[in-house]
């Protein structure tokens, strides 16, 4: 067998492989086998299948397919699963489109064994799936340190088991998400052509926290002693209230008691009178001390 052609039979299996197995965001609960399904399941699932055909041919597909799931879900036929798959078709869901039609492939050559009309349900799902092949693109995804980390490609979950494989998506530009307990760990976009079978590498480990962060101040200040009537008060500084020199907070603060320096003036010494008479009789004035010791007077903390 050439190369060329055993390389498209491999790329063949593997789609197959990976619709049969597909986790991801299915087209629709099934509903009972067709050969087990009592006459009122089948009369209210015809019903819906044929509302769906009807929406179907007015070109309104998305109602259509709300329809063709409602019917799947009460009688699983090969038949309506087709249908679904093809509505996925005419919305652009080409990926999707393309993995349950392999469904449908499966099913119809299990229940043709006992029903001989869903042969044909088989050989139209295969024909489609393959006009399909030249239209999608294919993504190889390998995720590292997660092995209990769930994938994502656009909406839908993929099985851990097919990401190997190539898993059929839409050309175009989608996600691909990692997710450890609904935390997500890791994402790459996508882009491919269709054709495309492309490989991307993703590592399902936590990030480490942020070096750029800024980190609490835990500096220790010095406390300015003054004494104010005889006692000792503790004042902190404007600097220690305000935080680390480097923030902006602590700048404001040195630049308003700068300010408040230069706008102040001089400091007058208050006078205050004793009872000392002096030799006329009268109180004697004298020079009071500073309130604050001159010598604990804080020094501008600016040169300006």
């Amino acid at each position: 067998m050439p190369s060329s052609a055993r390389r498209l039979r491999t790329w063949i299996v593997s789609g197959c492989i990976a619709c049969a197995s597909f986790g991801a965001r299915d087209a629709a609960a099934a509903g009972v086998d067709p050969a087990s399904a009592t006459p009122a399941q089948k009369s209210e699932a015809q019903k819906r299948f044929d509302r769906g055909r009807e929406l179907s041919a007015a070109q309104r597909f998305p109602e259509a397919l709300v329809e063709f799931q409602a019917s799947y879900e009460i009688v699983a036929s090969p038949n309506t699963h087709f249908s679904i798959a093809r509505t996925l078709g005419n919305l652009g869901q080409l990926g999707e489109a393309y993995v349950e039609f392999g469904k449908t492939l499966s099913e119809a050559q299990a229940d043709a064994a006992k029903d001989k009309r869903y042969a044909q349900a088989a050989e139209a799902a295969d024909a489609e799936q393959r006009d399909l092949r030249g239209k999608i693109a294919f993504l190889v995804v390998s995720v590292d340190h997660g092995q209990d980390a769930t994938v994502k490609i656009g909406d839908r979950e993929i099985d851990r088991l097919t990401l190997s494989s190539g898993v059929p998506v839409t050309p175009g530009t989608t996600n691909v998400v990692v997710s450890i307990s609904g935390a997500e760990v890791a994402r790459q976009v996508a882009t491919v052509s269709a054709g495309d079978r492309k490989t991307i590498a993703l590592d399902a480990r936590p990030k480490p926290a942020d070096p750029g962060a800024p980190l609490a101040d835990t500096t220790i200040r010095e406390q300015t002693t003054v004494t104010v009537n005889g006692s000792a008060s503790g004042l902190r500084t404007a600097a220690y209230v305000a935080g680390s020199p480097s923030s902006a907070r602590w700048r404001r603060a040195r630049t308003t008691s700068c300010r408040m320096l230069a706008t102040a003036g001089p400091v007058r010494p208050r006078r205050q009178t004793t009872s000392r008479p002096d030799d006329r009789g009268k109180p004697l004035r004298t020079s009071g001390s500073w309130r604050a010791s001159s010598a604990r007077r804080p020094e501008p903390c600016c040169s300006s």
